[in-house]
């Protein structure tokens, strides 16, 4: 990709798969970037979405393929078949994703929606929690 061009109204920017600010997020790379389609998802661990393995799983992506750090910033998909995923946005093709340090710094800093203060308040019995699990 070449250099990427972004707004700066990062306020609007959500992920497409947990409908939440994308933290530690990553902008797939989408065959409608020139179109203006920018999906940025998380790339979060296991406790949290996780919405980019989420998005690798269902796309039949091969496991070993690792998140980029902030110093290698773009990774290739690595699929079992020739057929590639669809944006979770506009449904285009999505070749890889990359690491935009600066709007990636930016999210990280809004606050998830787990995090509001009424959901903590909100303590269930251990029987509840049995029934559910």
């Amino acid at each position: 990709m070449e250099e990427i061009q972004f707004y700066t109204n990062w306020d609007d920017v959500i992920c497409p798969i947990c409908l939440d600010f994308p933290h530690n997020g990553v902008l797939l790379q989408c065959s409608s970037y020139e179109k203006g389609c920018r999906p940025f998802v998380c790339d979060t661990d296991h406790l949290h979405s996780n919405c980019l393995d989420r998005f690798k799983q269902a796309s039949g992506m091969l496991s070993e393929s690792q998140s980029p750090s902030s110093t290698e910033n773009t990774n290739f998909l690595n699929l079992v078949s020739d057929i590639k995923p669809a944006c979770p946005l506009c449904r285009g093709e999505v070749t890889g994703w990359v690491v935009v340090d600066n709007a990636r710094t930016y999210l990280d800093e809004k606050k998830r929606c787990c995090e509001e203060e009424n959901v903590h308040s909100w303590a269930p019995t251990s029987n509840f929690i049995n029934m559910h699990t």
